[in-house]
């Protein structure tokens, strides 16, 4: 499978291409969730339809790897498998237009700007670019400066697109770095290979805040991410224009992005995979809502069964 590049775990960790299940699962989590947000940032469409992304295990790593042709690899994997959600994704993405080198472009860029903010992390030692005020306007770059006297240099569009990226954006990836289990980054644009590591050392940088207020439901679901969640309904109000959504035990509060309830009447108490994109955006308008919201393009009904039995979820809603 030829590739555009990767995020992969090496080291005396990993020697044969083995991970354990928890950190597989978090690193996996983690690499989708920042790899969607970017797909999202450049493409909003592309971005709420949750894109599929392959892993391939190798011996002496660990890696997630971005075939250059994405099409073509849903086209394989679903005539493979039959897979319904590979199948669905193939689908959805032909009829919304795109085509593979339009799709594979969207994906090297949301690649690179994964890579370009661990660089700039690296760089200055933290990711509250927010607060970075002592950059300098050269052309259409960017020049941002260290406390050790260091410079690097960024598109001014890259820049202030990395900058409205959660601070916590990468917590997931870098939460599985250890002393023997170090991520790499790897990008391939005109041929040309780029990488950049994260070691132990500089793993504070990416994963402090993850874990680090209990209050914020799903921190994973951030704000502008598409994703596809697997739930129930579990109620419909005509006037807020909203629904609730059973999902791991807490009821998110979801809304149409066509503003029209009448189509969902008859999803109440169904099992349902809902597609739709994340709104944390709280009452000053910034993205920091500790309950994530939905706004919801799609909701396919996965289950005719009534599901009544909903003892011991989380009423609290958004």
């Amino acid at each position: 499978m030829t590739t555009i590049g990767g995020i992969k775990y090496e080291g005396a960790l990993v020697a044969d291409g083995i991970i354990d299940a928890e950190a597989a699962a978090r690193a996996l989590t983690g690499i989708d969730h920042a790899f969607q947000y970017f797909i999202g940032q450049e493409n909003p469409t592309l971005g709420s339809m949750g894109m599929p992304l392959p892993v391939e295990i190798k011996k002496g790593s660990w890696e997630a790897l971005i075939p250059s042709s994405i099409l073509g690899w849903i086209g394989t994997v679903g005539t493979a498998s039959a897979a319904t959600y590979i199948t669905v994704a193939a689908k959805k993405l032909a009829e919304n237009g795109f085509k593979d080198e339009t799709i594979t472009s969207i994906s090297i860029k949301a690649l690179a700007l994964i890579q370009e903010l661990v660089k700039i992390g690296k760089h200055l030692g933290h990711l509250e670019l927010k607060k970075v005020t002592n950059v300098r306007w050269e052309g259409k770059e960017i020049i941002i400066p260290n406390e050790s006297g260091g410079v690097i240099r960024i598109l001014q569009d890259d820049w202030n697109k990395l900058a409205k990226a959660p601070i916590n954006l990468l917590s997931g990836i870098a939460s599985v770095i250890e002393e023997e289990r170090a991520l790499t980054i790897t990008v391939t644009i005109g041929g040309i290979t780029s990488k950049v590591t994260v070691t132990k050392k500089e793993k504070h940088i990416f994963s402090k805040d993850i874990d680090d207020d209990d209050d914020i439901l799903f921190p994973d679901l951030i704000d502008g991410l598409g994703v596809s969640l697997e739930g129930i309904v579990t109620r419909e109000n005509g006037r807020s224009r909203t629904l609730g959504f059973l999902y791991k035990n807490h009821v998110i509060t979801c809304l149409p992005a066509s503003g029209n309830m009448l189509p969902y009447k008859k999803h109440l108490y169904l099992t349902c995979r809902m597609g739709g994109t994340v709104s944390r955006i709280d009452e000053s308008g910034q993205p920091n809502a500790k309950k994530p919201k939905i706004i919801f393009r799609d909701l396919e009904i996965i289950s005719n069964q009534e599901q009544l039995d909903l003892e011991g979820m989380d009423d609290n809603e958004d």
